[in-house]
């Protein structure tokens, strides 16, 4: 059985640390910088050393997914996931191959 040809996400970011604070993009420091401190994140990236362990399957996944499109909000309430639904049943009923997901992000990205 092959995958959705078209996936659907709506994301709610619940911190916008990352944007606010200049996360490092350097893995030699990532999680170790003076502005990591106060990060919810700070201890996952000093264990994972910048590295998420689990990127390697992600991307090969998300790599046989031809369209990725995503409902983003920063605030709660909005509509992103009346957004999602009703975009993802648009796509279906055209005859697309659809999978809707839910990602909240409670750390910086």
């Amino acid at each position: 059985r092959s995958g959705p040809a078209i996936v659907v996400f709506f994301v709610s970011l619940l911190t916008t640390f990352a944007m606010e604070q200049q996360c490092p993009s350097d893995s030699a420091v990532i999680g170790r910088a003076p502005q990591c401190e106060g990060c919810p994140g700070q201890a996952y990236c000093q264990a994972a050393g910048g590295e998420d362990p689990d990127q390697k399957a992600i991307d090969i996944r998300m790599g046989a997914v031809k369209h990725k499109l995503l409902v983003v909000s920063g605030k709660g309430g909005v509509g992103k996931s009346s957004v999602a639904a009703n975009l993802s049943m648009m796509l279906a009923s055209a005859g697309n191959k659809v999978q809707t997901e839910a990602v909240n992000t409670h750390t910086h990205t």
